[in-house]
């Protein structure tokens, strides 16, 4: 994994004008494979809910805003 690519979150593409993460890295636990979990950051509960993510947090999947 290339970890050279860690931003802050408020740079970031998937980070919507409301402060919510869009990334596929982010979802409902709904059977997912292992493999496919290792790399992912999962709830428990199917509630359609989101992550806000503060302005200064970040994470190793950020990509810069086109």
């Amino acid at each position: 994994m290339n970890y050279t690519n860690i931003g802050f979150c408020s740079e970031c593409q998937y980070r919507d004008i409301t402060g919510h993460c869009q990334s596929k890295k982010l979802d409902e636990d709904i059977g997912y494979n292992n493999d496919i979990k290792d790399n992912m950051l999962l709830y428990d509960y199917t509630e359609g809910g989101g992550f806000w993510v503060g302005p200064h947090f970040g994470c190793i999947h950020f990509t810069h805003k086109t």
